[in-house]
Order: C-alpha cells, then structure tokens, then sequence
C-alpha cells in the first residue's frame, strides 16, 4: 500500500523532464526501504458472493426454502443471514470435496416477498462482506373469475351448491361465508372436465354473496372472490282479504282462514313477525281451496296475527299480519231502566232491569271493581225483565252497579244507580259497653245494656268489615245482650258494636276499646321442622322445646284468622306434631303461634318448607289424538313413557276433574286413554304425567281435529217423481252404500226432518245389498220446488246438505 502511494505522491510532483528510467530506480529504492521495515501480517479477506451465483428457492409452508451458492470451492463455508448487522444466522452451509456450490435449508423464509445477506469464508481467509440477496413471495393461486362461479340457491330439503369452472385437474375449491371467515362452509377438487361442485347444506331462503378461492397444486391459496346469488323461490303471501279471523269469548276456540289456496297448502298462524313457533298450522285438504287454524284463544281484546303459507317445495311466505276485533261484549243496561228497592231489614231487596232479552244475565254489585256479585237474575223465555233479590243491599243507601251479560258475549260495563238509605237503628253509647278480655281457653265478652227485647247486638273488627265477629238477641224481659267472641286479641285494641231494632236497619258502629292480655312466646324458627309430601301423603308440622298444655296453630299467612291445623301439648310432652291435607306442591311459608295456658296466642313465627318434587310433563309431539265420529270413545295415546306412569286428560287449563286416565303397564312405554266424545270440531284437550312417586305434572295442550264428515251426495244421484192427480210423492238416491242414511229437509236451515204424509221422518236406511233408496209417501208442491238431502255413513257425521230443484206435476 505504500508503493502505491509512493507512486501516486511521484506521479503527481516529478519533472516532466524525468524519463521512465528514472522512476523505475526510485521506485526499486523505495521497495527496498519498505522490505527492511516491519509489517504487521493480515489474513486476506474472502471475496463476496455476487448476486447472481446466489439462488433462493421460497416454497409453501411446510417445505424447507433454499438459499444456494455457486462458483465457489470445496472447502468454502456460506452463511445466510436475516439482517445486515449479522445477529440473526439463518444457517450455513460447507461446499464438499469435488463440488463448486453450497445450499442453506431454512424452515420458511415467510409467504411474502423479501431479502437475506449471504457470506462466503474460504480457508485461510476471513469472512467475506455480506451480499444482500432478495427472493419472491411463495407462489400464489390464480384467483377465479366470477364468470366461471355459479351459485344454485335449492329450496328447503335440497343442498345447495357451488359450481366453479376454468379449473386445473387437481385444483382445489373453497367456499366461504364472508371475506374474513377462517373456515369455509365445504370444499371440492376439480375432475378432468376442469370443473369443481362444492355442495353446502343450506345457504338460506334470501339472497346473499358467499366467498370463492381456489388452491392449485404447490401454490398458496387464491384471494377470495364475491359472487353474489339469488334467494330460494318463496311461496307468495296470501292476500289480506284472503284471510278471515273469528275472535269468540273464553271457552270458544277462535279460528284464523285462508282461502284461495291449493291442495297441500300449509297454513301457519304466529303471534308475531319474529316468533319463532306458530300458534297454531292446518293443511288444505284434497278437493279444498282454503284451510281453517283453531287457536285456543286469541284474547279478549283487538290485535293482530301474522300469516304464512308454504306451497312445497317453495319454502314459507313472508309473513302477513292480520288485524282482528276484540271479543263481542254486552252492551250496558241504561240507568233509566233500572229499578232499586231498599226494604227494612228481613225483607229481600229488590233490583228489576227492563227492556231486555231471554237468556240475559242481570248481576248487581256493591262497587265498580270487586267481583263477588250481590245478587243476579237471569231473563226467561218471553219476558224482557229480570228480578234480582238480595237479602241488604245496605242499610245506609249510597250506589249499586248493575251490569247484563247477553248469550255469547262478555259482561257490559256496570252502571252506577243511586241507593236510598234505610231508617236505621239509634246507636248503642259507648258507656253502655262492656267489654271482658279473657286470657287464651276462656271466651271474651261484648256486654250491651239499655236495650229493648229483640234488639240484635252485632260486634265487628273494625268500621268496614263486612261480617261480625259474632252477635246475640237481646231476651224477652231483659235489657242486656251478651255477645261471646273466641278471642278479641291478646294486646289492646277497639272493637266496633252495632244494635238492630226490627224493622228498622242496622245502627251506625260505635268504637269501645278494651284492654291486652297476656301474650305467649313465639316460638324459634329452629324449633320447628316440616315435611312436605307429595302425592296423597299428608305433610307434617313439628314444634319442639313446647311445654304441656301449650297450644300451637298454623296458619298460611301473616294475617290469615283461621288457622291451618293445630295441637296440643300433652302432658310429659314437650313438642307435638300436627298433620296437614296438603301444604303446596311449589313451596313456601307457614306462620306458627304457641298459646300458653293462661296467656294469649304468641305472635306469628313465620317457617320456609320446599317444594314437592313433580313429574315431568309430556312432549307434545309424544301424544296423539284420535277423534272417533259418535258412537265410537275417542282416545288419547301418550309414547315415551315409563312403566308406572299415569296420564290424565283434562277438558281444560283450569278443570279440576280428568275426563279419563290411563296407566302404562310393566314393560310398555305407551298409555292409552279413552274419552266418550271430545267433541265433533276442533279442539284441545289437556294431557299430564304423574309418575310413581312424584306429583302430577303441568298440563300440555294438544290441538286435534273435527270428526269424520260423510261426502255430500250429487243432486245428479237424487230422483225425485212429483206425481200429478193426488198420487203420493217419491224420492230416490243412487250411488249410496249398505247402512247409509238418507235424510230429506224442506229448507237448508230446518232443524226437524220433513214429515211424510204418514206423519213419519222422510228418512231411510240403505238395506243389506243395496247402492240406492226410496222414500215414499211425500206430498210435494205441486208447482215445484226443492228439497235438501244429507246422507250419514257409519261412523261419520251427517253430511251437508245437497238441494235438488224438482218441476211440477
């Protein structure tokens, strides 16, 4: 380095007169002045590998990529790197005896493109400078094209799928929900047609996009493509005019119909657009143009139902909602027409509503809300007004309502109606009042003085209880009653006293108060202990830590007046155990109380009990019903049961008796039972399991179907010979079958069969053997007419009734 210097410093500062001759001698000098000074020794440092004798292989995930370095020789060492700095080696790779490359396995370089620094280090040599080397992303799938995805949206029961064409044999098809989605909805590879089918359950009724890639052999999977497609064909809504609803009041089943449909139509009625259940479904049936659902009960009130129909295979319509009318209710009886009697006392009071119907219902209150009715009546055949008697109405006059419920609606509102007061009794002073409250056995005493024999002494709670706590007469010559009462109370407090003078009414109440007793300690909740049964086993109560003679009562609240059940201590006892009918299937609370002799009854502690356990109810689709037609006992089958189980049919949600019960014998999983007649239409009955050792469980509604109607006849298989000069008339059917029977009707409304002339039903049995019958004896007009005639095979009801026009004699 030191010549060349030397050389550069001579190059630039020589005479230009100086020959080459020259330069060489000085130069030999300088180089022999360098030999004799000491020099550090250096390794020399390996030349860089340059780009082009390095290749990068950069596979898919799960093959090792490659990093290869050429032009090199045996004995050379590479080094691959992942930044300039040299911190992160990759790997590194020796050139072996005879070779002139090197290759580097690395794990996965990464899917994206990039670069790497590579080095080179020959024997004796220093590592090179490092070369930066950059290498492609991994191979990525050619996406498809839109053009080449067709989507087949199927209806409901049918798979959809996904058709991708312009493919490779071997090339792999996914479908995708969404662009973001990790897993695909289903996958296929392409055959030797170039074409993939991805089948998919079901990709829903509406339209909507899905997503679509596809992987080629040895290549990353494509980009998603979006291909949008069509909703599933929907069967179309009924119109609203096409859909008639009957609300009808409690007891009575309302129905929502759909006309204008096909056979195999499904009709669906919901409670709302977002229900996920129907309230109720009926299928037209063959020969029919509309279907009829029977709902339980829509409610009292105005709403709406919504509306479907499923023509298959198209899936369900949209939903229609249908507005329908509240439940018909009387209409009120007007104040004018009402008629108020307030006699004395021992005289019934009178209420008489006029300007009414036969059949309506007349029922008097004491207030516009409460629901116990002091007195009703209802309108009989021919008369337009009802008497309603009570024994009082009130002594001190004030109002009364009165309301009319007509046959098949609900009750009107009630109308207010003025009550004249009756002349009452003078009121009793309170200095004339006595009052003794004994301790708890012994019964107290309300003593009245200053009356006249016959007067009637009454003791209430307070200045509104509607009943006395007890009463008495006061006796021929005496001028004192005494009224006994079981017990005012253990502490203070006030009671009211009324006297009644026949006929006058009762007096106004006037207050005495009285003094307290002494009271018994409540007992500990850890005192008492209760077992709730079920079934028919009574339940118990036990109260311990109790002492002889003590009294304990039960009661079902904290303010009940008579108690559950009670005991008695007996003597050398200390607790006592009481039995209860039935305490609560769900659970709950007791109130207990112990009375010590001489004391009054303790305050109320109040005890939790659990509920019992209860069988569990049966599943809907678990019970059929089969309607028979008059004659034959209808039955109700219940599968999915256990050997033991007891099903019982109720007429309703509330009913307290069963129509019928069954139980499933050993080794079955079946009940059957049999009912005389559900009924000729629609309805429900109501279905419960008790099983062995369990209460009985809530009750399930079940919908069945009408009873069997026999087919209408033809009026092209009736004959009818209208005679002409007094001869009898005839009537004959054809195309009937053994056992039919014929009835004949004047009109299509007549609820008597028409008469023949022997004063005789003009009915008839089809005999043994037979297709057709005659009825004879009938006097028709002669000018012509038309008759209506039902046929009834066995075990159906009787059919609609056909008309047939006849001529004139």
């Amino acid at each position: 380095m030191k010549i060349v210097r030397l050389k550069r410093m001579w190059s630039r500062h020589r005479p230009r007169s100086v020959r080459g001759a020259h330069f060489a001698l000085c130069l030999a000098a300088a180089a022999l002045w360098l030999a004799a000074s000491p020099q550090p020794v250096r390794a020399a440092q390996t030349a860089p590998p340059p780009p082009g004798a390095i290749k990068i292989d950069n596979r898919l995930t799960g093959t090792s990529d490659t990093v290869t370095v050429t032009r090199l020789s045996a004995g050379d060492t590479i080094r691959v790197y992942a930044d300039e700095a040299g911190t992160v080696l990759l790997g590194s790779s020796t050139v072996p005896g005879g070779a002139a490359s090197a290759a580097v396995s690395v794990a996965q370089l990464g899917a994206d493109a990039g670069h790497v620094y590579v080095t080179v280090t020959s024997p004796a040599s220093s590592e090179s400078r490092r070369t930066v080397k950059s290498y492609d992303a991994e191979p990525v799938s050619v996406a498809p094209s839109a053009a080449a995805i067709t989507v087949v949206n199927s209806p409901l029961g049918t798979a959809d799928k996904v058709i991708v064409k312009r493919l490779r044999s071997g090339d792999t098809v996914r479908v995708y929900r969404d662009k973001l989605a990790a897993a695909p909805l289903g996958a296929a590879s392409a055959g030797s047609t170039g074409a993939a089918e991805v089948s998919i359950a079901q990709l829903g009724s509406g339209a909507g996009v899905l997503f679509v890639t596809v992987t080629e052999t040895g290549k990353r999977e494509s980009a998603k493509v979006q291909k949008g497609y069509d909703g599933e064909e929907q069967t179309p809504p009924p119109p609203l005019s096409a859909i008639d609803v009957v609300n009808r009041i409690g007891g009575t089943a309302d129905a929502v119909t759909v006309s204008g449909l096909a056979p195999g139509d499904v009709v669906k009625v919901y409670a709302d657009e977002a229900a996920a259940t129907p309230l109720g479904s009926a299928t037209v049936g063959s020969g029919a143009s509309g279907a009829s659902v029977p709902l339980a009960q829509l409610g009292a009130n105005a709403g709406r139902v919504y509306v479907t129909v499923t023509s298959a295979p198209k899936p369900e319509s949209r939903r229609v909602a249908k507005l329908f009318a509240t439940e018909p209710v009387s209409p009120p009886p007007a104040a004018p027409l009402i008629a108020v009697t307030n006699n004395p006392a021992g005289t019934d009071d009178t209420v008489t509503v006029s300007g009414l119907t036969p059949g309506d219902t007349v029922r008097v209150y004491a207030d516009e809300t409460t629901a116990f009715e002091q007195a009703s009546a209802a309108v009989g055949s021919g008369e337009t007004v009802a008497v309603a008697r009570t024994s009082q109405l009130s002594g001190s006059g004030g109002y009364i309502y009165v309301s009319v419920t007509k046959p098949g609606q609900h009750e009107s509102a009630r109308v207010k109606k003025p009550l004249d007061a009756e002349e009452a009794t003078p009121a009793p002073d309170a200095a004339n009042i006595r009052i003794v409250n004994n301790g708890s056995g012994t019964a107290d005493t309300v003593q009245v003085n200053g009356l006249t024999a016959g007067d009637i002494v009454r003791v209430y709670a307070d200045m509104a209880a509607a009943g006395p706590l007890g009463s008495a007469a006061v006796g021929s010559g005496s001028t004192q009653a005494s009224v006994s009462l079981s017990q005012l109370g253990g502490t203070e407090g006030v009671v009211y006293v009324t006297v009644t003078r026949s006929p006058k009414a009762e007096s106004r109440r006037t207050a005495k108060s009285f003094a307290n007793e002494r009271q018994s300690a409540p007992p500990q909740p850890f005192q008492i202990r209760i077992v709730n049964h079920w079934g028919g086993s009574p339940d118990t109560v036990t109260v311990n830590g109790l002492s002889p003679g003590d009294v304990v009562k039960v009661y079902d609240s904290a303010v009940a007046t008579a108690e559950r059940v009670r005991g008695t201590v007996a003597s050398g006892g200390a607790s006592t155990a009481m039995s209860v009918t039935q305490l609560g299937a769900g659970g709950g609370q007791v109130y207990v109380t112990v009375t010590s002799p001489g004391k009054t009854e303790s305050r109320r502690t109040v005890k939790t009990f659990a509920a019992e356990d209860i069988s569990t109810a049966p599943d809907r689709s678990a019970i059929v019903v089969k309607n028979n037609a008059a004659g034959i006992s209808d039955t109700v089958t219940v599968s999915g049961l256990a050997p033991g189980d007891t099903i019982r049919l109720y007429a309703d949600e509330s009913a307290v008796s069963a129509l019928a019960s069954a139980t499933v014998p050993s080794g079955a999983t079946t009940a059957e039972a049999a009912v005389g007649q559900l009924g000729t239409g629609y309805g429900a009955v109501y279905v419960t399991v008790t099983s062995p050792g369990r209460k009985e469980s809530g009750r399930i509604p079940k919908i069945f179907a009408p009873e069997p109607v026999t087919q209408a006849i033809s009026a092209l298989a009736v004959e009818v010979a209208n005679n002409a000069g007094g001869a009898l008339d005839e009537i004959t059917v054809y195309g009937l079958q053994p056992g039919d029977t014929v009835r004949i009707y004047a009109d299509e409304a007549a609820s008597q069969i028409m008469k023949t002339t022997l004063n005789q039903d003009a009915s008839a049995v089809v005999p043994s053997g037979r297709t057709s019958v005659a009825i004879g004896s009938l006097q028709l007009d002669s000018s012509g007419g038309a008759v209506y005639i039902t046929v009834q095979s066995a075990d159906n009801l009787e059919s609609t009734r056909v008309m047939k026009a006849y001529p004139a004699e």
